[in-house]
């Protein structure tokens, strides 16, 4: 019997995660068997932090499960190792390893019923080369007393390898709903350069907007792209015919992902 289970995925990590924005997400799975949720990162000059649950009943209105009982490593393409240390309510962190741009870095996790893995790569940073404030026209019209903004930005890529990107932006610190945009090796051109248009939600004068770009290899950008995708009904096409899981980089039978990412941020005034 399939039923609706509850599935959280943090995209962002910062102290112990970068932001503290979460998806929701209807998934459906055998509620029978629990599947382990990992909650991965690792960038350059940090530590690898991971979060990890089993997923949850929804319709049980209970909080996903912790896991404090596993063993989690981590593994670098060089063959240094380290156990990670729990820290507590299902928080791994380790503290000699730390991420470098071109590594690749194996994650283990071993519990008393699972034992899964997965590799990430930490590509070169996607470097945004400047932003555009720029008056964004309504379908509708503008009123002349609220003005609305949204940005341009211009993102320079290293030709030297494929590139995936993960665009987030916010308004005075708070994540938009639905944020993220997906870019590629396909978008750029003359001098690897790129004009991405942000083109979900707008920004008023006197806030400040902020542009994150996530670099990430292409099964963690696969990852994100199917998991927006179930998060908005299938985007612009609908809903998809099909409900399903995305395809983590963790395996066997796992969910979440292990997000290997170089990252490149800028905040602007809107005036």
């Amino acid at each position: 019997m399939k039923r609706t289970i509850l599935y959280t995925i943090a995209i962002s990590i910062s102290a112990l995660f970068l932001t503290a924005c979460e998806e929701v997400i209807d998934i459906d799975l055998n509620s029978s068997n629990p599947k382990i949720v990992v909650e991965a990162t690792i960038e350059p000059d940090s530590v690898c932090q991971v979060l990890l649950t089993y997923s949850a009943n929804y319709f049980d209105n209970q909080k996903p499960i912790v896991i404090d009982n596993a063993v989690v490593t981590i593994t670098d393409k060089h063959g240094t190792n380290e156990t990670l240390l729990n820290i507590g309510n299902g928080h791994y962190k380790s503290s000699k390893i730390k991420g470098a741009i071109n590594n690749s870095y194996t994650l283990d996790v071993v519990t008393n019923s699972h034992q899964i893995s997965g590799t990430a790569t930490i590509p070169s940073k996607g470097l945004i080369m400047d932003v555009f404030v720029k008056e964004s026209e309504s379908f509708f019209g503008n009123d002349d007393d609220i003005i609305e903004y949204n940005l341009e930005i211009v993102l320079k890529d290293d030709p030297s390898q494929s590139n995936y990107y993960l665009l987030e932006f916010s308004s005075n610190n708070f994540e938009f709903d639905n944020r993220m945009q997906y870019v590629d090796d396909k978008s750029f051109g003359e001098n690897n350069l790129a004009l991405i248009k942000q083109w979900r939600n707008d920004y008023y004068s006197g806030e400040k907007a902020t542009v994150t770009v996530y670099s990430v290899d292409k099964n963690v950008y696969q990852f994100h792209k199917q998991l927006q995708e179930i998060i908005s009904g299938g985007g612009m096409g609908g809903p998809t015919s099909t409900p399903y899981n995305p395809q983590s980089n963790m395996s066997p039978d796992a969910l979440g992902c292990f997000m290997a990412r170089s990252v490149d941020k800028v905040t602007i005034d809107i005036k």
